[in-house]
């Protein structure tokens, strides 16, 4: 089996990962990498044995497959060059600076016949896939997520379009139905960066389910918690920790002939979550859908990409205007 050649444009936090799990990949040949900041880059291929490129076209011409983990800002001018160069790309989220940027995007790879995959790593926590599974069988009535910390590394995009907007795209995915209404508030500047620094979110979808998100950057302590309510179950999932966690109604009656009170216990089910990478779960999911010459399509397109940046322009318009 032939390896695929890939490549990595902005090694960043985000980046350097990318070119980590690549090298670890027994089906990729790590080519090499790109960044404004040569120093990084060449730091970051020397430790992986790849080839430190001066400009993104250099790169690109040597690659069948790129992540750009570059700005956000800079993803429509590094996507169109990666369509145009042939060479299929996965590009961190959000997909796009905005909807209009992430609908070129989508234009221009599907037009070339190449594969494009968006970053939104949250779908491959294996606590996710779990979730998924569970919610097969229930009637989901409400959703609540939190996203909480105090990382402020990214500053070219406000909280919607840099946390909370792993959170709308695991809605999306959970729910699969159309939006019926967004309710937002949120705090601007509380660190003097002139962005939305907290936000909640009230949605509805046209199927009645309502779901809650939360996204801090001015909360000190790191929180990432999805919970499910049911019909006859409340889901708790620790994306951090990558734990599930049930519990159920109980149907249990006592007749004794008068009346009786007492507590009634849930029925607690600790579920056992596999334990991968999730990053490295979709790095692979990425390759794999290269290698097939497109015939496969990532958990997460461009499609899915836009749904996202959308709802997420959206949340921000209500909380700024």
């Amino acid at each position: 089996m032939n390896k695929v050649s890939v490549g990595v444009l902005g090694v960043g936090n985000m980046g350097f990962n990318h070119a980590r799990v690549y090298d670890e990949l027994s089906d990729v040949n790590l080519i090499g990498v790109c960044d404004v900041n040569r120093k990084k880059a060449k730091t970051v291929a020397d430790r992986f044995g790849a080839v430190c490129f001066d400009t993104p076209e250099e790169l690109l011409g040597c690659v069948q497959a790129i992540s750009i983990a570059s700005p956000t800002s800079l993803h429509l001018s590094h996507g169109l060059r990666a369509a145009s160069a042939g060479v299929s790309a996965l590009i961190e989220k959000p997909l796009a600076f905005s909807l209009e940027e992430g609908k070129q995007l989508v234009a221009a790879f599907s037009e070339s016949g190449l594969v494009l995959q968006v970053g939104h790593v949250e779908r491959y926590n294996p606590a996710v896939a779990e979730l998924k599974k569970i919610l097969t069988d229930e009637r989901v009535l409400a959703i609540n997520i939190q996203r909480l910390s105090a990382d402020r590394r990214i500053n070219d995009t406000g909280i919607i379009h840099d946390l909370m907007i792993h959170d709308i795209d695991l809605l999306n995915w959970l729910v699969d139905a159309p939006i019926e209404h967004i309710h937002a508030v949120g705090i601007v500047d509380a660190l003097g960066n002139n962005s939305i620094d907290y936000a909640e979110s009230l949605i509805k979808f046209e199927n009645g389910i309502v779901a809650g998100l939360t996204a801090s950057r001015i909360t000190e302590d790191k929180i990432r918690t999805v919970a499910v309510h049911t019909a006859n179950s409340f889901v708790q999932v620790d994306l951090i920790n990558r734990s599930v966690q049930i519990s159920r109604k109980t149907n249990y009656h006592l007749d004794i002939g008068h009346n009786l009170t007492y507590r009634q216990e849930n029925i607690i089910e600790k579920v056992i979550v596999p334990q991968y990478e999730p990053l490295k779960a979709q790095l692979s999911d990425f390759v794999s859908c290269v290698s097939s010459g497109g015939e496969r399509n990532p958990l997460v397109d461009g499609a899915a990409g836009c749904d996202a940046v959308r709802v997420a322009d959206e949340i921000s318009r209500l909380i700024t205007s």
